[in-house]
């Protein structure tokens, strides 16, 4: 979607440089016409009675408005090609934002200045310096309106996305019991206290606490938990990468809070494959609900990267 959006920006700010240049093709007789076409039909919606008026008069009219329009023109459609720029580079976060608006301003002050070199090799139209500072100032207008919008609504839009995250993984949490779950280790002394009766004689103890070593040393993992231990170790490994992406990310977003997020949902993970272990479902159906918890965590990491571009 963002490509998409990039490329959408980019075909705008191409098409806007191509009705300037087409503007700025037309010689002196046919922009005064353009110019002059609308200052008549505006004239004639705030004053009633321009029609009654002799065509002397209309001319002298729409004469004493020609310049206030042409300059405002002027402003007004590089205030366009500031905001063209403004979206097609604004979406390349891995560029700093200072960067980024150097380049809107640069492309967009350049294109200023060759379109005044254009009108000089055009029929009674002339290079002014006058029009490139008009041109750049409504560039920079336009830039610094859309930063200003971007500064106040981020943060704002940013906070919601962590409240939401954070809200998300606390139901998680609230919603598994650790209780209902008996992870208590016992010792080889409890487990000889709790197994060998009193009346066995030493010999028969050490037997057993020597096959409970040996067994120890070759512990017997059931399938289940082997792919338990898969999934649980890919997920880590995964979370690890968007972590480290994360960290080397050079956008204005503070991505601590981020990393405590996936961090957050990699304990939900393992908390939900104890359940999934520790319930009565057959190991098909432990398989399945383990792949989708699985296949979550990925979503949810892939939203957390979403935010950084």
């Amino acid at each position: 979607m963002k490509t998409f959006l990039r490329f959408l920006s980019i075909v705008c700010l191409i098409c806007w440089m191509g009705l300037i240049f087409f503007l700025s093709s037309q010689n002196a007789k046919q922009s005064s016409a353009v110019s002059g076409g609308l200052i008549a039909t505006v004239v004639e919606k705030v004053y009633p009675d321009f029609e009654n008026l002799t065509n002397y008069e209309q001319e002298e009219m729409i004469s004493s408005f020609q310049h206030v329009v042409r300059k405002s023109a002027h402003f007004c459609i590089y205030m366009g090609l500031g905001f063209f720029a403004f979206l097609t580079f604004i979406s390349y976060v891995n560029l700093k934002l200072k960067t980024r608006i150097f380049y809107m301003l640069f492309i967009s002050i350049l294109y200023a200045a060759s379109d005044e070199i254009h009108q000089n090799f055009v029929s009674g139209r002339s290079m002014e310096l006058r029009d490139f500072l008009i041109d750049s100032c409504g560039v920079v207008t336009a830039v610094l309106i859309c930063s200003l919008f971007v500064a106040v609504i981020r943060p704002l839009r940013e906070k919601i996305r962590y409240k939401n995250s954070k809200q998300n993984i606390k139901t998680v949490n609230y919603d598994f019991k650790y209780e209902d779950y008996d992870y208590s280790l016992y010792t080889n002394k409890q487990r000889e206290q709790e197994y060998m009766p009193d009346n066995f004689t030493d010999a028969q103890s050490n037997e057993i606490v020597i096959e409970n070593q040996a067994s120890e040393q070759e512990p017997v993992v059931s399938e289940e938990f082997e792919y338990a231990a898969s999934v649980i170790g890919k997920t880590v490994v995964k979370s690890t990468k968007v972590c480290n992406e994360l960290a080397l990310t050079n956008g204005e977003i503070d991505t601590k809070e981020l990393v405590n997020l996936v961090l957050g949902r990699t304990e939900v993970l393992k908390a939900e494959i104890l359940k999934i272990l520790n319930s009565d479902n057959d190991f098909e159906q432990k398989k399945d609900l383990m792949q989708k918890e699985q296949n979550d965590a990925y979503d949810y990491f892939d939203s957390i990267k979403a935010q950084i571009g």
